[in-house]
């Protein structure tokens, strides 16, 4: 999964964000407030309670952990460290979800319910699990950035934590200097493993629905320890139900292996079915997600970046990732179409599910994506007897033989990168890229 390739500077909006949560963090914390060591040391054991929660509870690991952590001196580290790193998180499926139709509504057409006797509607948020807050703040960034014509935001934000909540009412109260559309923020204290989303949020109506690393502490396993899809498929559908026309639910979550897995399996379950709930991305075909036939697959985006001294050295301390964050998501609407309808055009489409290998004359790709299907094809005739679609992604290969100028950008292709291809051929088992293919990555603007 990723997020393709993004025009413009998302990490000035990245920056923006860390600068902000800082410059408040001393006010909106208090007493909470922590640094130096001690804000280390914090940062180090909630991440290695989240670790724990992600192996289940042979692990020793719930969650109950972590939600009472929030309660109990670590909102320093909350805010400070995971805050300030996972805003990014959201950034890449939100710039692919600006090429739905009708999800943000054009200047014009917000121009024109403003000029009238009612205004224009503020843009209504739903935001599950909502913590502190990471979710909504990295959304209202990405309007000022990608629809300045939106001028406010009505947020109703949900979390079993009254403390998480409590600083995110401060943090609101601190928003007016980012140049964001008003927000108007009302919180609930709910636990969502117990109530329907209906009950938390009856009058539905929402433009988006936001889980930030949200749908893992739902995760439940059966008895031989498998993760149970199903409860998940129908909250997920009860977060549909409750989107206006056009609107759109977005799950970003850790790029754990059994969380990112436990999204392959309800997106499949989701799209079998033939309920008004349909799969936006990161997925560029209805296919079954090839991830699921082997238990050595799962795939996540990933966003390269240094980040600032202050944060780099927090990672470092608790033996985090200071140079990328990554994350795994889901995006869902009401209405029918995949990234791969929204971008369009004659070529072959394909998701890159995995890094560059490079061997002794070749470069090789792990891809998804409807341009899969002429393996389906070799293998009927009996010639794909290993891996295939079927049991982990495809492999897209160039031998450095057939490198042309219609391929220049296979030497800068990243993992989550969408490419469009032409001309792809196939052998035994792999998608090859010939002489005469080309490739070209896709770009989303961060302007509709």
């Amino acid at each position: 999964m990723g997020d393709g390739r993004i025009d413009g500077n998302w990490e000035a909006s990245w920056e923006r964000l860390v600068d902000w949560i800082y410059q408040v963090a001393p006010g909106v914390l208090g007493a909470k407030d922590l640094r130096a060591t001690a804000l280390g040391e914090n940062v180090g054991e909630l991440s290695r309670l989240y670790n724990r929660q992600e192996q289940g509870a042979t692990a020793g690991g719930s969650f109950s952990d972590v939600s009472s952590a929030q309660d109990a001196g670590f909102l320093a580290a909350k805010l400070r460290f995971f805050s300030a790193r996972d805003v990014a998180k959201f950034w890449g499926p939100l710039v692919e979800l600006a090429q739905a139709p009708g999800f943000v509504p054009p200047a014009d057409l917000a121009q024109g319910a403003a000029d009238s006797d009612q205004g224009a509607a503020p843009f209504r948020v739903l935001d599950l699990g909502a913590g502190l807050g990471t979710a909504t703040w990295s959304f209202v960034e990405w309007l000022r950035s990608t629809a300045p014509h939106v001028q406010a935001v009505d947020v109703t934000a949900v979390d079993s934590s009254s403390g998480a909540l409590r600083v995110m009412e401060r943090l609101a109260a601190s928003a007016g200097t980012m140049g964001w559309p008003k927000v108007t923020l009302k919180t609930r204290v709910a636990d969502l493993r117990e109530r329907p989303v209906n009950d938390v949020a009856p009058t539905g109506g929402f433009d988006v629905v936001l889980l930030g690393s949200t749908l893992n502490e739902w995760l439940d396993l059966s008895d031989s320890g498998v993760p149970e899809f199903e409860p998940i498929a129908a909250r997920l559908e009860q977060c549909v139900k409750t989107l206006r026309p056009g609107g759109a639910v977005v799950v970003v979550e850790p790029a754990l292996r059994r969380v990112a897995r436990m999204l392959h399996g309800v997106r499949d379950l989701l799209v079998a079915r033939d309920n008004g709930v349909f799969v936006f991305g990161p997925c560029l075909t209805d296919r079954p997600c090839p991830m699921l036939g082997s238990d050595r697959h799962w795939c996540h985006g990933e966003k390269p970046w240094r980040m600032p001294q202050g944060l780099g050295e927090l990672a470092r301390g608790a033996g985090l990732r200071d140079q990328k964050v990554t994350y795994s998501y889901l995006t869902l609407r009401g209405e029918e179409g995949h990234l791969g309808d929204a971008v369009g055009g004659e070529k072959d489409l394909f998701r890159v599910v995995g890094s560059r290998l490079r061997h002794k004359g070749r470069s090789e790709w792990r891809v998804c994506g409807d341009g899969c299907s002429r393996l389906d094809e070799v293998a009927a005739d009996g010639v794909l007897d290993g891996e295939s679609e079927t049991n982990g992604p495809a492999r897209m290969v160039q031998l450095k033989r057939d490198r042309n100028s219609g391929s220049s950008d296979v030497q800068d292709i990243q993992r989550g990168d969408v490419i469009a291809c032409a001309s792809v051929g196939s052998k035994n088992r792999e998608l090859r890229l010939g002489s005469e293919s080309t490739l070209q990555r896709i770009h989303f603007p961060l302007d509709r």
